[in-house]
């Protein structure tokens, strides 16, 4: 690849990540910022690799139910989920209303609530925003400009060279 092409790969780059952090803003998707913090991309020598948390691709996509008849969650999303929730920092209440410290029965009764609330997850649906395929859609025709006149500008070059050794 050479540096021109390179040049506009990464401007475009830029351009992309811009407009869907702009997207899953306007749609509303921005809660903690960690999927926005981690859309990253890199220019290599194929072409282009744009990374981002799971998040984003569910966001997008949207999500089925469960295929479980018990919508059972595996024990990894429970413990991201409470792991949500110790990031949320609430404060869990004993039996007789008083705020519980972060430890033992606390534990348990955290794992009850992320416990429900991933089977809450697996029982729900939900339709994805397309976000990755619209930021994309709006930002394609400048890619396509811009690597169009690139490809054009080579060819007149290479037949400009063509013409004089004639």
């Amino acid at each position: 690849m050479d540096k021109s092409t390179q040049a506009i790969l990464k401007k475009w780059v830029v351009l992309y990540k811009r407009e869907l952090k702009n997207m899953l803003k306007t749609d509303g998707n921005y809660a903690s910022g960690s999927t926005q913090r981690s859309i990253k991309g890199f220019i290599y020598s194929k072409g282009i690799y744009l990374e981002a948390n799971k998040s984003l691709r569910a966001i997008s996509e949207g999500k089925k139910k469960s295929r479980t008849i018990d919508h059972a969650p595996s024990d990894d999303m429970v413990r991201r989920i409470d792991k949500w929730i110790m990031k949320k920092n609430p404060r869990l209440r004993t039996p007789l209303g008083k705020f519980a410290k972060r430890k033992g029965s606390t534990y348990s009764k955290r794992m009850r609530i992320a416990w429900a609330v991933a089977t809450k997850i697996n029982r729900s649906t939900w339709k994805g925003s397309k976000v990755i395929d619209r930021a994309y859609a709006k930002t394609e025709q400048q890619l396509g400009d811009e690597l169009t006149q690139d490809i054009k500008n080579k060819i007149m070059a290479t037949l400009d060279k063509f013409k004089v050794t004639k």
